[in-house]
């Protein structure tokens, strides 16, 4: 019954979007295109907001993209509207703005706008407001853990995510407890547990994972030193540590050679990892043929493994055992898709390199395809991109899993790594949104007013 009724929301879904006026309601749309636009339309109104001539006009257009700001108070409101058209604020006021939205009642507004108003943060580089935003949204997703009479504000399943991510559901005894009370069994059920298990770096049993993998992958890579390569560019000599590991990966290792060099990247290259827009390039770029040094190619986007091994007999092609669903909020990037999917199986050991969460802008050269137009040398372009990127793909998740699996010891890194790692969350988010935000003088600013 489930089925039908989601095939047939998909139906009445695609026969709305063709009508042009409703296909513009935030429902019918992607998160990216709704926050992207919401926040065109402040910058378009910034005149208004600068002024502090922002009327109530404003307010319920943004009701179209499915943003509101409820009762939040009328100046905390002004500020926030600031913040999302982009305007320059003063770095003392925008620290109090942080300091008073920590002190209002998460209640104040529903689970869902909390997570409307992190992604427009996410769009404007404001990560440390974001991450506010983020907590005000997971408390109220979580409540039901311990209030018998408050119900899931999304899901149960959401509610379950939240608590993974958080960590108040630390261990499988919590995670079966909260499933029993949720009634979640199947591979749903079975997903979150694999879940949880890589992240506590409990070790696996190789049936939970054959479930979902029934290739001999696992028998690859157990017992096996692994270094996985990022693209971040890098100075750092360590090429021949990275060649003497078991099993090389590299992300988007799309022909023979790659972003690979003696001193610094190491050239050898055995596992290439593709995300889904790589993938789609890959095989328009190159028909879908694999490097000859190539012995296992892993897909991000299901199903795609299947094409990629018609062109490639000789070669193993499998799609990654992904967490799309086991999150509170947002998708995982390659890197950390790659070290989860990794971390199931029983390999010796797993080292990356050169990836410091974005922290670095730059990427090696010719990590991008041409046809992305996103050379390396153009930084403004690369952290635009990163901005709209990560309203779904939320800088926060990504670092608390990073920091899950390496504090569990289920992967190390090379010294930049674990800088990032001991740095801990709240300084990981500062130094991005330094590298990240628009940042305005605020003398040059409002010196001529």
């Amino acid at each position: 019954m489930k089925k039908y009724l989601q095939f047939s929301k998909r139906i009445i879904g695609t026969i709305l979007r063709c009508i042009p006026v409703i296909r513009r309601h935030y429902r019918l749309r992607s998160r990216i295109d709704n926050i992207t636009d919401a926040c065109s339309l402040l910058y378009e109104k910034r005149g208004e907001i600068d002024s502090k001539l922002f009327n109530a006009n404003i307010e319920r257009r943004l009701t179209w993209f499915g943003i509101s700001l409820g009762q939040l108070p009328d100046l905390q409101k002004r500020d926030l509207y600031v913040v999302f058209a982009d305007l320059p604020m003063h770095p003392g006021r925008y620290e109090e703005l942080k300091q008073q939205m920590k002190q209002i009642p998460a209640d104040s507004l529903t689970c869902r706008q909390w997570l409307y108003l992190h992604e427009i943060c996410c769009f404007r580089g404001k990560y440390t407001l974001a991450q506010i935003f983020h907590e005000r949204a997971r408390m109220l997703a979580i409540a039901p853990m311990n209030e018998d009479e408050v119900k899931p504000p999304i899901s149960w399943e959401n509610t379950i995510r939240a608590a993974i991510e958080g960590g108040e559901c630390h261990n499988q005894k919590d995670l079966d407890h909260l499933l029993a009370r949720a009634e979640i069994t199947g591979d749903v059920a079975n997903k979150l547990r694999l879940y949880v298990a890589v992240l506590i770096g409990q070790k696996i049993p190789s049936e939970w994972v054959k479930s979902f993998d029934g290739l001999d992958f696992a028998d690859y890579l157990t017992g096996k030193s692994i270094a996985i390569v990022g693209p971040a560019p890098t100075e750092a000599f360590d090429g021949e540590e990275i060649d003497s590991h078991d099993i090389v990966v590299r992300l988007t290792h799309s022909f023979e050679g790659k972003g690979t060099d003696r001193e610094h990247k190491g050239l050898r290259t055995d596992i290439t990892c593709f995300s889904g827009v790589h993938a789609r390039n890959f095989m328009n770029d190159c028909n879908g043929i694999l490097p000859r040094e190539i012995s296992w190619a892993c897909f991000k986007t299901r199903g795609m493994a299947s094409h990629v091994k018609e062109a490639n007999t000789d070669k193993q092609v499998r799609d990654h055992i992904t967490f799309f669903q086991p999150k509170f909020h947002g998708l995982f990037n390659l890197m950390p898709t790659v070290a989860l999917d990794l971390g199931l199986f029983n390999a010796k050991s797993i080292k990356i390199y050169h990836t410091d969460l974005m922290l670095t802008v730059a990427r090696q050269k010719g990590y991008n395809p041409e046809s992305f137009n996103m050379p390396s040398e153009d930084i403004e372009g690369m952290k635009k991109n990163f901005r709209r990127s990560s309203i779904i793909h939320d800088p926060i998740l990504q670092y608390r899993t990073f920091h899950k699996l390496w504090r569990t010891k289920k992967i190390t890194g090379d010294a930049r790594f674990v800088e990032v790692m001991e740095m801990g969350l709240d300084a990981f988010l500062c130094e991005l949104e330094h590298v990240y935000a628009s940042h305005y003088s605020y003398v040059e600013a409002y010196s001529s007013k």
